[in-house]
């Protein structure tokens, strides 16, 4: 069984989820200071996950399915399913959210990290359902993409030399380094570029239906 799968922000979606819900709920100023920081991946996922606090889920949902992707994302995507892949997102942005963006899409799954919502309205809190794969030097981002890339495997029963992976940026490095064949795709990584098989500059997806 062959496996894809691609990060969300910047690479299957042309841009940021945070960015757009901070445009739309006024928020913009204070997701600067969190990325300013120096602090670890996931603790800085902890305070911005903390400024979507008092929003109703279903505007956050709203606004995802408004999100624009990179080109060439759908042809791809179906091309993939034709070539009969599994196909799937491994993002530390939002579940509930990139369904609701991917929806209508072949995706056949989505691993990120889950929005805690209290009678419909987010608490400002999130699940890491994904622990750390590994000790040294690990950036210790929110979700740990090569956890998810094994765990993926498992699941539909793919060799980790049958899988593929998808991503632009520092958090992709290791999934991207364990896959069968990792695609840095527009990287803004330059260690992502090294770790990579395969470097897409352009930004457009198509160029992968020739490696998969």
């Amino acid at each position: 069984m062959r496996l894809i799968v691609f990060d969300f922000d910047g690479t299957l979606m042309d841009g940021r989820l945070i960015d757009v819900l901070a445009q739309r709920f006024g928020f913009e100023e204070k997701l600067m200071k969190v990325f300013e920081s120096t602090v670890p991946g996931h603790v800085q996922s902890l305070k911005v996950a903390r400024l979507l606090r008092g929003i109703k889920l279903q505007d956050v949902l709203k606004a995802a399915r408004n999100l624009r992707f990179m080109p060439g994302a759908r042809e791809v995507l179906n091309g993939l399913k034709v070539k009969g892949y599994i196909t799937g997102i491994i993002s530390d942005s939002y579940k509930r959210a990139i369904e609701s963006a991917v929806e209508g899409l072949p995706i056949d799954f989505v691993m990120a990290n889950e929005l805690a919502v209290e009678d419909g309205t987010l608490t400002g809190e999130i699940r890491m359902p994904l622990g750390w794969a590994k000790d040294e030097d690990c950036l210790r981002h929110s979700v740990c993409k090569l956890t998810a890339l094994r765990e993926a495997a498992r699941r539909y029963g793919a060799s980790m030399d049958e899988t593929i992976a998808v991503g632009n940026g520092e958090v992709d490095i290791c999934m991207v380094e364990a896959a069968g064949l990792g695609i840095a795709f527009n990287p803004n990584s330059s260690k992502l570029k090294r770790v990579a098989d395969v470097v897409i500059e352009s930004r457009d997806l198509r160029p992968i239906l020739n490696y998969a």
